[in-house]
């Protein structure tokens, strides 16, 4: 009866998981030039005297850094977000101390708590002149100084705050000492979207929640704040703009989705129910402006009556595959078994009716329920519903069945969001696959995009140059990389001179993060062994290598199944380049793609060395970065292979003809899904149809639609009453819409005889009455009277 209530389920599916885990959620002081960011500086510890931003340059290299010192001694920032724990890494300068006083520079969270602040000790440094013994003046000044380079990794944070702020403090030995601050980043781990506050991830590790009671560690959003979001809490809706609701009412990122339109959302309709059409009930006219108001004196669309209704014509883009609608409808004295039915292009989408404990819906989604704050017999629904279309031009009509005088509905808030089968695209070649972008954009991994990403050979990602291709590494090409993510790159190192390096494994280097680097990574090497889980037949590694401060060392790299693979090498610096960071001197990159063809193993070892005749960290340095591992695995379902379409067993490893190919990212493993939308019989996955089970179907935009006088049951089209043109059912009680040429209209979802015809019980047109003094279509004339010289003779 109703189509696309998988379908539309259907949709959600193609939605991102949500992983509660460690996020970025702020950077700052990493371009240049620098910006406040809405930091706040003041001229001391307390918040008394909030003073100007400053910020310095590097005279050895253009880095830009913000400044502490005597009249700028703290750096706050005050955030919103929902976690309960919160780390901060940056880099620090430590720009010369007093010899006889000690400074000292801090990092704290801070956070209320019943009216009082709190704070959390993320770092501090207490320091003389002294203790700055890393003799790294160069990496910045042109002068030798008392200089340390450090890039700090907080502690953890512990926290169920909402709101918290962190500081930056220092207080200086001496007017002249200066603490530099770049690549300030903050993370938060999150908790479940429906916890106000939590002790971990997931939904049973919630403390406090944001209106309900607490139940076994789990929190539920009340009904009228019933969706939820990372960050943010309990929602009433999902934002209009790339935003949707999963299957668990947890709104996630999908930037295919865009706003359209807003209508009825004013105090006053000053233009009345434009751009919608009034569709009228024949046997109940009506002469009304049809804008009604509550108590409030706000307007709405309304009352409706009957079988009265309203359509709105849509001329959208082709490559827009799905709408979402919602509306708040006003809904007055309503008797059990009386609807309000949603319609597109005639075909039945959805419906809200009346019943013993209130209002059911098919096919949509309540947002919120509630009592009429006027009269409190009367209820305010407001629903959301996401439709596939059929065609880009849809006609939406909403229409009542109504049974009694004294029942009404109405309407206002009515949104249209646009959904696109990807963002910025102009031709789709099905459903969710995108076959040519708008102007400006390139088409990359069937999404348009502005540049193409560095992981990537004219704009073919790296891991869809073969078929079955995945990465099984993929990091060091910007600022969004975890602690956790960071050290899972390497098993081991050797050692650098603690004593003078930053005192990480990694830096930031050119606006990313970078494995080894500038105080990090000079005379030694990077060791780990990954494991791939899957049959497979070769690997792929791609890496760029930073020769910093005109390194004069060489760089080897062994890369195979164990230790005792071949070390290729030595790879010296090619030269040139430019001034990114450190000394005055240049870095130079050299791009390295490696295959491993034949490569069976389960381990992959890799090993970078770098190796220089007289190790000095503060002076020259190697770096890791556009860090990529491919796998090329077998087909699906194939235990061994040579290639992506060679299998060594006898397997098949293609799903069956109604059947589409479905690959978890979560589990890595492949199944074969039915094609399981109604009428359809092959399908390339579940909202894309290719094929009807028979012509009762039309295929139209992916979708098997039932041909008119017919409807869905099942996975079949059966035919409707002959007194219908659409309906839902069998039953001449089952119509929606009826056959004009037949003079009927819908009556209680009946197709009864238009008023000046009557039905014969034998055809299905009905026929004129001659002599109701009413002139329809068959009649030249209708006097009331049988008087055959009076000019009008049955109806002639």
């Amino acid at each position: 009866m109703f189509y696309h209530f998988q379908i539309c389920a259907h949709l959600i599916f193609l939605l991102q998981h949500v992983v509660a885990n460690w996020i970025l959620i702020d950077n700052s002081f990493t371009n240049m030039p620098i910006i406040e960011n809405n930091w706040k500086t003041f001229s001391g510890y307390l918040e008394q005297f909030e003073t100007s931003f400053i910020s310095s340059t590097c005279s050895e290299n253009s880095l830009e850094y913000a400044i502490l010192q005597s009249s700028v001694q703290q750096l706050s920032k005050r955030l919103s977000y929902k976690g309960y724990e919160a780390q901060v890494i940056f880099d620090v300068y430590f720009d010369d101390a007093d010899s006889a006083v000690e400074s000292q520079f801090k990092v704290t969270y801070e956070f209320k708590d019943n009216f009082t602040y709190s704070e959390q000790q993320l770092y501090q440094r207490d320091y003389k002149q002294s203790d700055l013994i890393q003799s790294s003046a160069l990496t910045c000044h042109s002068t030798v100084s008392n200089f340390d380079f450090q890039t700090v990794v907080s502690t953890i944070a512990q926290h169920n705050k909402n709101q918290f702020s962190i500081k930056l403090c220092l207080d200086p030995g001496n007017d002249n000492m200066k603490v530099g601050i770049r690549n300030l980043l903050i993370y938060v781990n999150t908790c479940h979207p429906t916890c106000f506050t939590c002790n971990g991830p997931t939904e049973t590790e919630c403390l406090s929640c944001f209106q309900n009671e607490i139940s076994a560690g789990r929190c539920t959003c009340i009904p009228n704040y019933q969706f939820s979001q990372t960050l943010i809490g309990c929602l009433q809706e999902c934002r209009r703009e790339n935003s949707i609701a999963r299957f668990d009412k947890i709104c996630v990122e999908d930037k295919r989705i865009k706003q359209n339109v807003t209508l009825f959302s004013s105090t006053n309709f000053n233009s009345g129910y434009f751009p919608l059409i009034f569709e009228k009930d024949e046997f109940n006219y009506k002469n009304s402006d049809l804008v009604d108001d509550d108590c409030y004196h706000h307007d709405f669309i309304g009352k409706l009556q009957y079988n009265e209704g309203m359509l709105y014509q849509m001329n959208l883009e082709s490559s827009v595959k799905f709408i979402r609608i919602r509306i708040t409808f006003y809904l007055f004295n309503f008797n059990e078994t009386s609807s309000i039915y949603i319609l597109q292009n005639n075909q039945l989408q959805s419906r809200i009716t009346k019943d013993p404990n209130g209002f059911s819906v098919e096919n949509l989604q309540k947002i919120s329920e509630m009592k009429h704050f006027c009269i409190s017999s009367d209820t305010l629904l407001r629903v959301e519903m996401i439709l596939q279309l059929f065609n880009p031009n849809p006609n939406i009509l909403i229409k009542g069945q109504l049974q009694q005088q004294n029942e009404s509905w109405g309407f206002k808030y009515f949104t249209v969001d646009k959904g696109y089968c990807q963002e910025n695209c102009e031709i789709c070649s099905d459903f969710s696959s995108c076959q040519s972008c708008k102007t400006d954009y390139k088409l990359y991994r069937n999404s348009c995009v502005i540049t193409c990403p560095i992981h990537s050979s004219n704009c073919i990602d790296y891991q869809d140059i073969l078929p079955y291709s995945r990465y099984l590494a993929k990091g060091f090409y910007n600022l969004n990389m975890t602690l956790s993510e960071i050290q899972s790159y390497y098993d081991m190192t050797t050692d650098p001179q603690l004593s003078q390096s930053s005192g990480q494994k990694f830096s930031f280097l050119n606006n990313k993060i970078v494995l080894g680097g500038l105080l990090v990574w000079n005379d030694g090497s990077y060791i780990k062994t990954w494991t791939i889980s899957n049959p497979h037949y070769a690997a792929t590694i791609y890496f760029n290598l930073t020769y910093g401060d005109n390194y004069t060392g060489n760089f080897f790299y062994i890369i195979g199944d164990s230790s005792s693979s071949q070390k290729y090498g030595p790879f010296s610096n090619p030269g040139g380049g430019q001034n990114l960071i450190g000394r005055k001197e240049l870095e130079s990159t050299k791009y390295f793609n490696i295959s491993l063809t034949n490569f069976f193993s389960n381990n992959l070892y890799v090993e970078f060395v770098c190796d220089v005749v007289t190790a000095d960290i503060t002076k020259e340095f190697c770096a890791i970065s556009e860090y990529f591992i491919v796998i090329h695995y077998c087909p699906p379902f194939c235990s061994s292979c040579t290639g992506f379409s060679t299998c060594s067993d006898t397997v098949n490893n293609n799903c069956n003809s109604n059947q589409y190919l479905v690959f978890d990212s979560q589990t890595e493993s492949y199944s074969c899904k039915d094609c399981n939308q109604p009428g359809c019989i092959t399908c390339t996955r579940a909202e894309e149809c290719t094929q009807c089970i028979n012509d009762q179907f039309n295929l139209s935009n992916g979708i098997c639609l039932c041909k008119p006088f017919t409807f869905l049951l099942g996975n079949t089209c059966v035919q409707c009453n002959k007194y219908c043109e659409y309906c839902f059912g069998d039953s001449q009680y089952n119509c929606l819409t009826c056959v004009r040429d037949y003079h009927r209209g819908i009556q209680r979802k009946q197709c009864l005889c238009l008023t000046g015809y009557y039905d014969d019980g034998i055809n299905l047109p009905c026929l004129p009455v001659c002599g109701d003094e009413i002139v329809v279509e068959e009649e030249d004339c209708d006097d009331g009277n049988n008087n055959p010289f009076d000019g009008c003779n049955n109806c002639k």
